[in-house]
Order: C-alpha cells, then sequence, then structure tokens
C-alpha cells in the first residue's frame, strides 16, 4: 500500500523522541490510574473508592509520575498544535481539532460514562444488594448524577480551551497589527539559549501553584473548570508552542540531561516530604511545596525531553505502535481499571498483586482492542486520522 504525498510528508517530519515518549508517558498513566485504589492518601472525587489492601509505595510512585507525566503531555499538545497550525493553517487546524479533540470528547464520554460509573456504585452496594433494580436506582439519583464529571477526559477539554485561545490571541494581533503571536516565541527561544530561561519557567509555575491545596499540579474533572488549573497547565501548552517555532533548540541541554534529571528527581523528595506534612496540617511548607514542585517539575522535563532526544530518537516499530495507540488507550482504559476493581475487591491477595493484575489485564485490552477494533477501522480514522494496516 503506497502512501498518499501528505502522509509521506508526515512520515519524513516525525519527531521519534517524541513518539517514543508518548507512548512511554501513556503507558505511565495507566499504571497511575491503575494504583489509584492502591493509595493510601484519599483523592476525593477523582477516585472515590479505596482498596482495604492499600499501601503508601503506591502513592509515592504515582505522585512521582504525576510530577512530569502531565506537564509533558501539555508541553507535547503545545508543540503539535503549534506544528499543525504553521503547516496547515486556520481553517484545517480548527477543522483538525474539531475531528480529532472535539468530536472523541462527546462521543467518548457518552458512551464510556456509564460503564465508569457502574462499577463505582456497584462497588458501594453490598453483595445482597447488587440487584438490577437497586443498580438503577442507584445510576439515576441525584446523587449519582450530582457526581458526574468530564472523567479522566477533561484533558481533551482543557485542550479545547487552550488551542482556541491560542488561535484567538493569533487572530487579535494580526487585527490589530501588533506584532504576530508567534513573536511570543522568538523571546521563549531567547529564554531556551539563557542560563536564566529555566529560572523563568520555575518562577511561573511556582507562582501558579500557589492556589493549589498542597502546592501540586491539581486534575479537577469537574464541568466548571477551575481557573488556577487552567493558568498552572497552560504554562507548559505555551512552552511546548513556542518551542515548535524554535524546535532546533531540543538538543540544547543534551550535555545537561543525566544533570537536570537527577536534580528534578531530588527536588522531587523534597516535594514529597512537604506534602507528607501538609497532608497532616503544617500549612508552613504550602510555600515550598510550591517551589519544590516547580523545580523537581522542569529540571525533569529538560531532562527527560533531553534523554529521550538523546537516546530515543530513531524510528522504532515498537515505539511507534505503541505511541500510536496511545490515544486509544487513553479514551478506553478507565472503565477497565474500575471494571477490575470491581472484580479484584474481595481477592485476599496483596494490593502489589491485585495492582499487576489490573495494569497488565488494562494494557492488554487497550492493545488487543486497537489492533482489532481501531487500527485499520474507521474508528482508526477518528483516533488517529487515518487508517494503519494492522
Amino acid at each position: 500500500m503506497k502512501l498518499s504525498s501528505n502522509c509521506q510528508r508526515a512520515e519524513m517530519d516525525r519527531y521519534h523522541a517524541f513518539d517514543n515518549l508518548r507512548g512511554i508517558l501513556m503507558i505511565l498513566l495507566l499504571a497511575l490510574h491503575a494504583s489509584a485504589a492502591y493509595m493510601v492518601t484519599p483523592l476525593g472525587a477523582i477516585w472515590p473508592v479505596k482498596d482495604s489492601s492499600a499501601h503508601v509505595a503506591f502513592d509515592i510512585a504515582g505522585l512521582f509520575i504525576h510530577t512530569f507525566r502531565l506537564p509533558l503531555f501539555f508541553m507535547m499538545a503545545g508543540f503539535f498544535g503549534a506544528k499543525l497550525y504553521y503547516e496547515r493553517g486556520t481553517i484545517e487546524f480548527v477543522k483538525n481539532r474539531v475531528r480529532r479533540i472535539g468530536v472523541p470528547l462527546v462521543l467518548f464520554w457518552l458512551f464510556l460514562a456509564p460503564l465508569i460509573v457502574t462499577p463505582f456504585v456497584l462497588l458501594h452496594l453490598d453483595n445482597q444488594s447488587r440487584t438490577l433494580n437497586d443498580l438503577m436506582s442507584l445510576l439515576v439519583s441525584t446523587n449519582t448524577l450530582s457526581h458526574l464529571s468530564f472523567f479522566h477526559l477533561w484533558f481533551l477539554f482543557d485542550l479545547l480551551i487552550y488551542y482556541g485561545t491560542a488561535l484567538l490571541l493569533i487572530q487579535l494581533c494580526e487585527l490589530t497589527q501588533l506584532r504576530r503571536f508567534s513573536r511570543y516565541c522568538d523571546k521563549v527561544g531567547s529564554l531556551l539559549r539563557s542560563p536564566c530561561g529555566l529560572l523563568v519557567f520555575i518562577i511561573a509555575t511556582a507562582m501558579s501553584l500557589l492556589p493549589s491545596e498542597l502546592g501540586m499540579l491539581e486534575t479537577p474533572a469537574v464541568f466548571a473548570r477551575p481557573v488556577s488549573t487552567l493558568v498552572a497547565d497552560s504554562v507548559f501548552f505555551l512552552f511546548g508552542w513556542g518551542l515548535y517555532i524554535h524546535r532546533d533548540l531540543m538538543g540544547l541541554t543534551s550535555s545537561r540531561v543525566w544533570a537536570y534529571a537527577s536534580l528534578g528527581f531530588t527536588f522531587f523528595l523534597a516535594h514529597l516530604v512537604c506534602v507528607f506534612y501538609g497532608l497532616r496540617g503544617v500549612p508552613i511548607l504550602h510555600v515550598p511545596a510550591s517551589v519544590f514542585a516547580s523545580l523537581s517539575i522542569w529540571l525533569l522535563i529538560y531532562g527527560i525531553v533531553g534523554l529521550f532526544g538523546r537516546y530515543c530518537n530513531k524510528p522504532s516499530r515498537i515505539g511507534r505502535y505503541i505511541s500510536d495507540s496511545s490515544y486509544w488507550c487513553y479514551l478506553v482504559h478507565l472503565p477497565i481499571v474500575a471494571w477490575m476493581l470491581l472484580l479484584t475487591d474481595d481477592w485476599r491477595i496483596s494490593a502489589l498483586l491485585k495492582y499487576v493484575l489490573t495494569l497488565v489485564t488494562t494494557i492488554l485490552v487497550c492493545l488487543l482492542t486497537y489492533d482489532r477494533l481501531v487500527r485499520s477501522t474507521f474508528i482508526g480514522v477518528l483516533v488517529n486520522g487515518r487508517r494503519h494496516p494492522r
């Protein structure tokens, strides 16, 4: 099968480091959500059910993954959003984002919401009460309906806000004959070249984290998007947008990537201590927690991007396949995790074994359904933009 000229051009213009990074981050997202039920720390509405065999090790691992996973996803969203805009123009940009982000958001929310809510409702019922009538009564109850949210799809909704805002700023600058929005990216390039640039990003994120409860990135799934969350995540999106304009600088930190990654992990440990005491009501650690979190986030961003640019910037069939499947895995993984939690709820085994079973099952179901139901079908056009050979 021959690729069209557009597909051939896209293949030649791929960023293999980001392909491989996207696949790894998606696996880490599945690992994070699979561990939520086994964390000791209450997660509130984010994950309302806890397994009886919880362990603090899941809290630590989950917080570490959360520190860099979400910023990197938003950074890459900004990077490839800018790539799409500057290569195809405004009209095609809008069409693509509506087709690839807006439509899946609506369709998959309608399809997945019942599949996500049902196991959580069943977990709140004892075995004798798990009848169809009791289940339907709870599903349509005011309490259940009032707790509906975007679930994990809040990320797509926020992306639509960021894409729309970026487009609006560009158009306003052009209509008012001011300097183009891309000139902002020149400043990003100057910051990337400057030794003080990293400090500017750290300060911006630290300030945006101050309104959060524990000085860390928050992921509320509520329909009314919190302004503080939008502001905090927009820093990474704008960074990625500017990074595309200066994509020649992506290897600028290659000689220091191990130092950045090591320092990022060190500041994560400092942030972890602040969170530990913050959960015990020590308010004075809120500001240090925000600063340490910001230091950890940006040092890990520089370190991880640099490491993938140095060691993983080559075509890989496995990496490309996982990258292609990552969007589908993101969309459908949460109900699988929730149903596995229900299935293993009364199993008298360790939290680690339950977690491994949940994670492995989720990965296998996601990949198998992607390969058989998505990759070469019309669903693949919706998810990947085109059909791929199986």
